[in-house]
């Protein structure tokens, strides 16, 4: 069912954008990705309750996932100075120089 029969691997397709965001496109996604940081926060801090909010964390987990996703497939890179703050909090103090 759907296999490769010559058993090659499939080329991956890079797909370029037709059209780039507008600035005020990016700026609503940029929001909507901070939006679902948020929610996860507050998820997060409530703790375990559910599994329906367990569920909820979940699929706002995969929404920030495909949102990162469709950034990096029309060539946008995120800024990233939150993630490396949260690298550098975790580093053990005798390794930060």
């Amino acid at each position: 069912m759907g296999a490769n029969k010559d058993k090659k691997p499939r080329k991956k397709r890079v797909r370029t954008p037709k059209e780039p965001l507008t600035a005020e496109q990016k700026e609503m996604l940029v929001e909507a990705g901070n939006a679902l940081d948020d929610a996860l926060d507050a998820i997060a801090a409530a703790g375990t309750i559910s599994r329906q909010f367990s569920l909820a964390r979940t699929r706002l987990e995969e929404a920030e996932m495909w949102l990162e996703r469709g950034f990096e497939e029309m060539g946008y890179a995120l800024d990233t100075e939150d993630e490396d703050a949260d690298a550098d909090a975790d580093k053990p103090e005798d390794e930060e120089e």
